[in-house]
């Protein structure tokens, strides 16, 4: 009796384990930020409304089958963490490695309202964000 005790006890604990550390069998899908688009750059870096601004990358073949396009967003910030805010431009080839756009009429940056160029992945519904580079609207 003791035995069935002992591998009963043994069973559920092992099944709690498995229940409550998923972490082991499941592998979560690390983050593509600075990964699928790395070395990003922007020229200028301080702009004005209506300025047209360079972007460019070095794309991630790799990630070709999954990231066929992607979006620009002008990214938002009050210093308490950002989020693309102005949707600019859709349907560019991530293998283009390179963009221009003009700037949208927005508030000058100053403390608490802080810009990015934000290049975002649609993944269905969610955006995930490739590349956030900041710039400065004067």
């Amino acid at each position: 009796m003791n035995r069935v005790r002992k591998g009963f006890a043994l069973l559920i604990a092992a099944t709690l384990l498995g229940l409550l550390a998923p972490g082991k069998a499941f592998a979560a899908t690390p983050p593509l930020r600075d990964v699928v688009l790395t070395h990003t750059q922007i020229s200028p870096s301080v702009a004005t409304p209506g300025t047209t601004v360079h972007i460019s990358w070095c794309f991630d073949t790799a990630y070709a089958d999954q990231v066929r396009s992607i979006e620009l967003w002008m990214g938002h910030s009050t210093g308490m963490g950002h989020a693309p805010s102005l949707y600019l431009q859709a349907s560019i080839d991530p293998k283009a490695n390179q963009l221009d756009f003009i700037v949208p009429s927005v508030s000058p940056s100053q403390p608490g309202n802080i810009w990015f160029v934000d290049l975002v992945w649609r993944d269905g519904a969610e955006l995930d964000e490739l590349a956030l580079v900041p710039i400065t609207i004067q």
